[in-house]
């Protein structure tokens, strides 16, 4: 049986065959052994502050694993593999599909250690990428393998991603549940208490308890600052700068955030350091300090760049939208607010959640646990006792089954409602800025129509009146003969059919307002003549028949039915109307 390796060091025509015999001596497996145990221990401590080191480290122990030909130890790389990812937060989706096709081998699987390894791993893939449902789907799976195996250190890893997934399924409930069930398991005043308190802190932020949030990070702040652990004092800073910013304290929360950018210098969690680079950039942009803002937007942009984050360059992209759109250059803003939404729909894809099944799968799991834990107690007593607590947990049970049958509708409204909200109100925030954009362009196409209007108007008026002068001079070239009559005619007739310069020039500001209308226009109706054009430009910027009469130097009627014959070439049916074909084009 062969099998593939993960995220580095080996390619996907290597392989591993459990199966087969490995030709090391035994003293050579002790010694790899003891190196991969090692190596082991140097990850776990590097992981969240040096990336990129532990990442290296795990390449090692993937050539350790192809040596040795140990399923356990490939497990285990594979492991290590997905929490450096989640930990520097790469959303490329590396690990995620090989995990489920290891999963499926038999000899990777027997073991239920590994089963448990592979579902978290998994599980932090998906959480990684944003593939939320997958995520919490393989995190419970991983949760309850962890609780019958009895392994606390997973149990606090497990509970903790579960509780972690929650705000992003808006279901804060469901993450506090599992953040109590981690700070319970977790042995106290350790590094991992510490983590799982910041991390609640934000569930308390999301829950707009802002001061609440705030004492949770400064109950904790002392005890980080003590165990010199860099990386998590870096989120500590970013989080408490956050939570008072949201009560109004920005220069506080900017002081919060250069110190959070000073701590992380000798570490490579770009992540954070991106936010924070964020964060002080917002800050300037807030004081309209742009100057500045600017300075550590790029800088932002260049380690989200050279990471190949794709969510945090197109949220910088987003934030320098609103910059330029603060200083009235609708140009540039627009242009950012173009390559955020290019980026976005690249890494948006549908991530729904049936929340009601995951509540059931929750509930269902918590009652057989509590059956379990009824049968085991239950077994130390009599046998009445036992019988007596059976038919208790079966009427329980039988009760709830029926009250959750009860709710199955409520709940899934509930969670078309939540999901509805949250496109609301991302729809809702977009269009804002697009708004305040599209209303600055609209200010100024307004000016460029009212200038091509104003511009043919007076070209019309100018063609009236020398139909007028010209009607007058025939009049007095029948009455006297005269020759300067003549000459008059002459010159009206030359300027009322000289408009070919006017044209190009009307072309050329209509075209400014219109880019794409006369190319569109061709493209569809190649068989349009020049004049035919003209009237559907004319149409364009709402011109009425008799001023586009005065513009082409004919009749009103002579317009109107050149407007029918155009109605024919384009095809058009009874309740459609010219002006709003030509609009759309």
């Amino acid at each position: 049986m062969c099998v593939l390796a993960g995220n580095g060091y080996l390619a996907a025509q290597d392989a591993i065959d459990f199966w087969s015999d490995n030709s090391l001596s035994e003293n050579t497996l002790l010694v790899e052994k003891k190196r991969a145990d090692s190596l082991i221990s140097l990850v776990s401590e590097n992981y969240f502050n040096q990336g990129s080191y532990a990442a290296g480290i795990v390449q090692e122990l993937y050539k350790i694993a192809y040596r040795t030909k140990d399923a356990d130890l490939f497990v285990q790389c594979v492991y290590w593999d997905a929490l450096v990812e989640y930990s520097q937060h790469n959303d490329q989706n590396l690990l995620a599909n090989r995990i489920d096709s290891l999963m499926q081998i038999p000899a990777l699987i027997e073991n239920p250690h590994n089963l448990l390894l592979l579902n978290y791993a998994s599980a932090l893939s998906n959480l990684a990428y944003g593939n939320f449902p997958s995520a919490f789907r393989r995190a419970l799976e991983a949760y309850r393998k962890a609780v019958e195996l009895d392994d606390r250190r997973l149990i606090v890893e497990t509970a903790t991603t579960l509780g972690n997934i929650g705000p992003y399924i808006q279901d804060y409930e469901l993450s506090r549940y599992y953040y109590q069930i981690a700070l319970q398991q977790c042995p106290p005043n350790t590094q991992k208490s510490y983590q799982i308190q910041i991390n609640y802190s934000r569930l308390q932020f999301l829950e707009e308890k802002y001061d609440s949030a705030a004492m949770t990070i400064q109950s904790v702040l002392p005890s980080v600052i003590q165990a010199k652990d860099s990386s998590m004092l870096g989120v500590c800073y970013l989080n408490l700068g956050s939570y008072i910013a949201a009560q109004g304290e920005r220069d506080s929360a900017y002081r919060l955030y250069m110190k959070g950018i000073d701590v992380l210098h000798n570490t490579d969690n770009n992540n954070v350091k991106l936010i924070l680079l964020g964060n002080i950039g917002n800050y300037f942009r807030y004081k309209e300090n742009y100057k500045e803002a600017i300075r550590y937007y790029s800088k932002a942009r260049e380690i989200a760049l050279e990471d190949s984050n794709v969510n945090m360059y197109a949220s910088i992209a987003y934030e320098l939208s609103i910059l330029f759109a603060q200083q009235g250059l609708t140009d540039s803003s627009y242009l950012y607010l173009q390559e955020y939404n290019s980026l976005n729909s690249r890494i948006q894809q549908p991530q729904t959640l049936d929340s009601y099944k995951s509540y059931v799968d929750m509930v269902m799991e918590l009652s057989e646990n509590q059956i379990q834990l009824s049968k085991q107690a239950a077994s130390l007593k009599t046998k009445q006792m036992v019988i007596i607590t059976v038919t208790a947990a079966g009427i329980i049970v039988a009760l709830f089954l029926l009250w959750l049958v009860a709710m199955e509708r409520r709940r899934s409204m509930r969670q078309t409602v939540l999901l509805k909200e949250i496109e609301n109100k991302e729809l809702t925030d977009q269009l804002g800025h697009e708004q305040e954009i599209k209303k600055l362009q609209e200010e100024k196409m307004d000016q460029k129509i009212r200038e091509i209007t104003s511009y043919s108007l007076l070209l019309a008026n100018k063609n009236n009146l020398l139909k007028v002068i010209e009607n007058l001079a025939s009049k007095a070239e029948k009455e006297t003969s005269n020759q300067n009559c003549l000459q008059i005619k002459r010159l009206v007739d030359e300027n009322l059919h000289m408009d070919g310069d006017y044209w190009q020039q009307f072309v050329g500001h209509f075209t400014q307002v219109n880019p794409h209308f006369f190319d569109n226009l061709k493209q569809k109706f190649p068989d349009l003549t020049a004049n035919e054009i003209k009237l559907c430009a004319y149409i364009r910027i709402g011109m009425s028949s008799k001023q586009i009469a005065q513009m082409l130097n004919l009749s009103p009627e002579s317009v109107n039915k050149n407007r029918y014959r155009l109605r024919k070439k384009l095809g058009m049916e009874k309740d459609e109307t010219l002006d709003e074909l030509i609009a759309s084009l």
